[in-house]
């Protein structure tokens, strides 16, 4: 034995030790408490982000049916004031900052977005209309 202790590697010793050592404490019931909650967190995470997306898909069909008939609204009263422009194309969109919605104003039959659109010569944009 001691011949073998004096030929061994302290190295690969110190590694083995170590190795068992955490395999020990892998196995005790503070480990195992946290490793339980750590899963079930995991799984409230999953719960919670099917709810999201269910959220989510019922705000997108909200959207479909209700942004058509804001159009159709606001073009009427402008239509009762002889505005002489009218909504088109309001389209809800997410954005970092939150949801949102996009649309064009059309005068003279010439859709100008509202958002977005850089200043181009010759090119409609809701800044110089």
């Amino acid at each position: 034995m001691k011949q073998r202790a004096a030929t061994a590697n302290p190295a690969a010793i110190a590694a083995i030790l170590s190795r068992l050592q955490v395999t020990k404490a892998r196995h005790t019931q503070a480990t195992a408490t946290l490793c339980d909650a750590y899963l079930a967190e995991k799984t409230a995470k999953t719960a919670t982000e099917q709810l999201r997306d269910q959220a989510r898909a019922a705000l997108e069909q909200y959207r479909a049916n209700v942004f058509p008939n804001c159009q159709t609204a606001i073009n009427r009263y402008l239509n009762q004031f002889n505005a002489g422009f009218h909504l088109d194309s309001v389209i809800a969109t997410n954005t970092r900052g939150g949801p949102t919605c996009t649309y064009n104003v059309v005068i003279n039959n010439v859709a100008v977005a509202v958002a977005g659109g850089e200043l181009q010569p010759g090119n409609p944009s809701f800044r110089n209309t």
